[in-house]
């Protein structure tokens, strides 16, 4: 099983996958929108893949979107800083650093 899937994934082409996949869409867009009456033979996929490679530049210019198109950053907003809690009382922390520098927090907050 897992010789088949290899072998199978060698095979895969991805321009010739995304040739086929924009083939079967059109061929749905014509089948809803029923303005084909009848369904126009399909070419071969190798000349598929080749008309679409040779269309590669010039889609985007029609409205197509890229297949690696991905959604523009946002940009984050700005935060406003909320005050600490702890700012009335930063003057009064720093008095007792100045005092006794040996304080450690433990000690300020057991007092």
């Amino acid at each position: 099983m897992k010789q088949r899937l290899r072998e199978q994934y060698r095979a895969l082409d991805p321009v010739t996958l995304l040739a086929e996949i924009r083939a079967a869409q059109e061929e749905l867009r014509n089948r809803v929108d029923r303005k084909n009456t009848t369904l126009q033979p399909r070419k071969s996929s190798a000349q598929d893949a080749v008309a679409f490679a040779k269309a590669l530049g010039t889609t985007v210019n029609a409205g197509d979107p890229r297949a690696t198109h991905r959604r523009p950053k946002r940009r984050y907003k700005t935060r406003v800083r909320m005050p600490s809690k702890l700012d009335p009382h930063v003057a009064t922390i720093e008095g007792w650093l100045a005092a006794e520098p040996q304080l450690t927090a433990l000690a300020i907050v057991g007092d």
